[in-house]
């Protein structure tokens, strides 16, 4: 788009400039031909016709009055028109500066013209892009800049171009010329020179005084913010603490920004700086008063929470952490649009619109954070799990740290942390530990095949009183008369017998409630299972009741003659078999 005409030098454009000046450092200088030895003086082509105007006009404008014949030939002056040729030169110069830069390339020369057979070109609208010229013209241009081939073979803008091209330039008055070629930087030292050679050294150190205070100031604002805050967190002031932590960081921007305007006072800015300067200083305001804003619906949803809803419940926590955050994305979100659209002067719409094919690709790509976005709301309705809660998925156990808009934290039993995207709890079971009222155990004790009728029945006896016993219930949390321990003569093993035994252990404290927000769990049960086992080895030891293990009876003899009778009678057994199939044959 063209740059808007302003008595101060856009910021790109200033980029621009200082993008030119360090080329320049780079590159040979690329001079402009002397006046008396022209690069381009003919009208052979559209290309060599328009270049000729453009470079004896630029002469002219510089006061060199040798060139106005060669930008005078490029057209004629229809007689009856009442036009003065330096009046068209002047429009037709203006026009050309408002378009795209003209490079002599995209214009056709002597072998396009010869190739092509071309009698007429037509520069504008046909010739540049033009779209936005359309956007910014009052009114829509009606005329068009064309040129023709005369029968002496000679290329000169058209009559009508001439005749129309006042008004043109007048449809064209809100576009600002282009910056002029030979400038190469000197916008860019016009506007950051004076401040380096006018300043005085004092000014320089003011600048690095005032910003160091103000930093200083800011920290120990911020610093004293939070220390007022954990004091009154620990009298039992929440709120009031979560306020002062929320104004923090917006009065320590507040307060750079207000010690950097001051000390920069003394320094030589001019009209474009200037600007800047209070833009600057617009922008930092809207930054603090939007993070400020969503500080304040932060802390509201925080206070609303302590004081209409009840702190101790794991699900309103919960859901109240996820609103504060999505809050927190709306109002930021919101707030930096306004900004971008309104401080910056970016048209997003335009933006967005002419990225096309990159706005499709991120809508794409952002397919799985509307699933993961889905996700954390199915979370928070069919509460499958709270922070806190003890989960199993994809054969790995942890405990929930965090559930946000996008994923999931789990610190498994190993330490790490695991992230999961929340878009899976729509589609994947989850196993929730911390729900159990209680864990059944089984058992299988197994003791030898000697073991005696009666210690078989004061083993059974033995586990029945060890798991009735008010040790092993009181660190169980189970009542026998609810949950009565079974212990049974299951079945018999390859070299044991097997005694089968089920009981409880409860999650909670109270033996009623499930492992939620308690201190038991996987490690407590198995501390529990230790106790339980050793009382089994002592009262079973005390007892003279042993335990199996794996065992092979061998049975060997030492009489020569029955070992004699077993060998013949081996090798009857073989020439019997080896007669039988002759005797079936008869």
């Amino acid at each position: 788009m063209a740059r808007p005409s302003t008595t101060s030098s856009d910021f790109f454009e200033l980029l621009e400039s200082g993008g030119d000046l360090l080329i320049s450092l780079f590159r040979p200088q690329d001079e402009f031909p002397p006046v008396d030895q022209p690069r381009w003086d003919s009208l052979d082509s559209p290309r060599h016709t328009v270049q000729t105007f453009l470079e004896a006009m630029r002469h002219l404008e510089a006061g060199r009055n040798e060139a106005r014949t060669r930008a005078m030939k490029t057209f004629s002056i229809p007689a009856e028109s009442g036009l003065s040729a330096e009046q068209v030169a002047g429009d037709l110069k203006a026009v050309l500066d408002r378009l795209p830069e003209i490079s002599p390339g995209v214009l056709p020369g002597r072998e396009q013209v010869a190739e092509h057979d071309l009698r007429r070109y037509e520069v504008f609208p046909g010739g540049v892009d033009h779209q936005w010229i359309w956007e910014r013209a009052t009114p829509a241009p009606r005329n068009t800049i064309a040129l023709v081939r005369n029968e002496e073979g000679a290329w000169q803008f058209e009559e009508a171009t001439v005749r129309g091209i006042s008004e043109l330039r007048g449809n064209l008055r809100g576009i600002p010329p282009r910056a002029k070629e030979d400038q190469r930087g000197e916008l860019f030292l016009e506007t950051f020179g004076p401040v380096f050679e006018e300043t005085p050294w004092w000014g320089w150190f003011a600048l690095l005084l005032g910003a160091s205070a103000g930093i200083l100031i800011a920290w120990g604002g911020v610093a004293g913010c939070r220390k007022v805050s954990l004091t009154l967190e620990e009298r039992g002031h929440p709120v009031a603490g979560q306020a002062f932590r929320a104004m923090g960081f917006p009065l320590a921007i507040l307060i750079v920004a207000f010690s950097l305007l001051v000390a920069s006072g003394p320094l030589s800015v001019g009209v474009t700086l200037g600007n800047y300067r209070w833009q600057a200083i617009e922008l930092t305001l809207l930054i603090a008063f939007g993070w400020l804003l969503v500080q304040v619906v932060d802390l509201i949803v925080f206070a609303s929470r302590h004081a209409l809803l009840n702190d101790g419940d794991v699900y309103m926590r919960m859901g109240t952490t996820m609103l504060r955050r999505a809050m927190r994305v709306i109002v930021g979100g919101i707030l930096a649009i306004f900004i971008i659209q309104n401080a910056l002067d970016v048209n997003l719409t335009a933006v967005l619109g002419g990225l096309g094919l990159a706005t499709l690709a991120v809508s794409l790509a952002a397919q799985d954070a509307i699933k993961n976005l889905f996700g954390a709301l199915m979370v928070f309705i069919n509460r499958p799990f709270m922070v806190g809660d003890w989960i199993a998925y994809d054969d790995r156990m942890g405990e929930v740290m965090d559930v946000s808009l996008q994923v999931t934290r789990v610190r498994l039993l190993s330490g790490e942390v695991w992230t999961i995207p929340n878009k899976h709890f729509t589609e994947e079971a989850i196993e929730n530990l911390s729900l159990r009222k209680y864990l059944r155990r089984e058992m299988n004790i197994q003791i030898p095949y000697d073991t005696q009728p009666e210690k078989i029945l004061r083993a059974q006896e033995l586990l029945r009183e060890i798991l009735t016993s008010e040790d092993v219930t009181a660190d169980g949390k189970c009542r026998p008369e609810e949950k009565t321990p079974s212990i049974s003569f299951s079945h018999f093993g390859e070299y044991f017998l097997n005694l089968r035994v089920y009981y409880w252990y409860f999650m909670s404290p109270s033996g009623a409630g499930t492992q939620r927000q308690t201190e038991r769990g996987w490690l407590s049960y198995l501390d529990h299972c230790s106790l339980v086992n050793q009382q089994i080895v002592e009262r079973f030891n005390d007892e003279g009741i042993e335990f199996a293990f794996p065992t092979q009876s061998l049975q060997l003899s030492d009489d020569p003659q029955r070992e004699l009778h077993l060998q013949m009678k081996e090798q009857a057994s073989e020439e019997d078999d080896q007669q039988a199939p002759a005797s079936k044959a008869g």
